[in-house]
Order: C-alpha cells, then structure tokens, then sequence
C-alpha cells in the first residue's frame, strides 16, 4: 500500500511540475516571440482558458470524489464524467468563440478559430490528466503529458506570428487524445445525464463558486483590461 502511494506521490507530482514548469516557459517564449499585441491577445486566451479551468475542475474532478461515495458503478460513472467533460468543453468554446467574435479580439476569423481549437483541445488534454486523481483505474498518462510539453517548447521557437504559435499549443494536446476518446461512450452521454449533471452540481457548486471568485480576482482585470481597453497591457499583466 505504502509503495503505491509513494509512485502515485511521485507521478502526480511529476505531472504538476511538468505542467507549472511548461506553462510558465510557454508565457516566457510568448512574451519573447510574439509582438505586443499579439502577446497581448494570447494573454486574453491564456485567461479565458484559466476561467473554464476554474469552472471546470471544481464542478467535476472535485465533486467526483464525493460523486464516487454515492455511485454504485465506478467504470460507468467514470464513461459519464468524460462525457460531461466534452459537453462542457464544447459549450465552453462556443460560447468563447461568440464573445471574442461580437468584441472583435482578433483582426482575422483564422486567429479567432485557432484560439477556440486551443482551448477545446486544452480542456480534453485536462481531462486525460485529471480524472486519474479520482480513479486511478489505469497508467497515470505521465508520458502523454511530458510529449504535449516537448512537443510545445520545441517546435513554438519556429514560430513568428499569433497563428503559428496558437496552432502549436493546439494540435500539442493530440498526445491526449487516445486516452480520452478511450474513456468517451455515446451510449452513456444518453444515460442518465441530467440526474448525474444535477447530483455533480449538488455537491460541487460551492468549490466551484469559490473557485470562480479566486479567477475574478486574478484574472478579470486582464480579460477586461483587454477587451475594453489595451491588449498590450494585458500581457504584461499577465507576466
């Protein structure tokens, strides 16, 4: 018992520092790549994506450790979180796609679509990684992981514009893909849904709204900073 909780202490701890360590050189070689502006308006995606991350994680992967007392078939409410995930995923970046659209963020639909793509894809690679910390049913996806970020770090520094770059962070989290598409059952997305969405958010609303309010504080002033006002100070902001 010892020795498994000790490699899933090191996995999981592995995993967090790859993923702080990554996103933080991600913003460094931004900053070092792009033009102001450009910088400015990845910042604003940056913080969109953190928004539906702090929505996202509470309401799912900290109420499903609740959610598991209550469930009777672990595998199957497993399948129904990945499909609660996706639906959240593409509601997510539909709804960024109108509001950047009707503020008109980006100068070029082409930018708009890659920044939606990001997150999207983003959201499924959290997925992958976050639902082994309330299952731990299969291999801890460390390796998947590391290749997002390899995959990042190298090939961003043979960008030169906006599109190069959110194209890279995009198709980087296909590494993930497998792994939940693997998990993902169109016979459970018709089962049982609503009663599981309204259960998940019995237990999960106050951590999520905890969890919205810590983003407001941290994070709105950037997005709206950089909507209404100046793109270019919103990525220094961020940095």
């Amino acid at each position: 018992m010892f020795t498994r909780f000790n490699s899933f202490l090191f996995k999981s701890t592995a995993d967090q520092l790859i993923v702080s360590i990554g996103n933080f050189l991600i913003i460094v070689l931004g900053a070092k790549i792009l033009s102001p502006v450009s910088y400015g308006k990845l910042s604003i995606v940056i913080s969109s994506l953190i928004a539906f991350q702090a929505i996202k994680m509470p309401l799912l992967y900290w109420g499903s450790f609740l959610y598991l007392k209550y469930c009777d078939d672990k595998l199957d409410y497993q399948k129904n979180l990945a499909n609660l995930s996706l639906l959240f995923d593409v509601i997510g970046s539909i709804g960024f796609f109108l509001i950047f659209f009707f503020f008109e963020i980006f100068s070029n639909t082409s930018s708009l679509l890659l920044a939606t793509f990001f997150i999207f894809f983003h959201l499924i690679f959290d997925h992958s990684r976050l639902e082994y910390y309330t299952f731990r049913s299969s291999r801890f996806p460390l390796i998947e992981t590391l290749a997002v970020y390899f995959f990042r770090l190298i090939l961003v520094n043979f960008t030169s514009d906006l599109n190069e770059f959110l194209f890279i962070l995009a198709i980087s989290n296909i590494f993930h893909f497998p792994r939940f598409f693997s998990l993902f059952s169109f016979k459970n997305l018709r089962k049982d849904l609503y009663s599981i969405i309204k259960v998940q958010f019995s237990l999960s609303k106050h951590m999520g709204f905890s969890s919205m309010l810590s983003w407001l504080w941290n994070y709105l002033p950037i997005f709206l900073i950089g909507i209404f006002h100046d793109v270019v100070l919103s990525g220094i902001l961020l940095s």
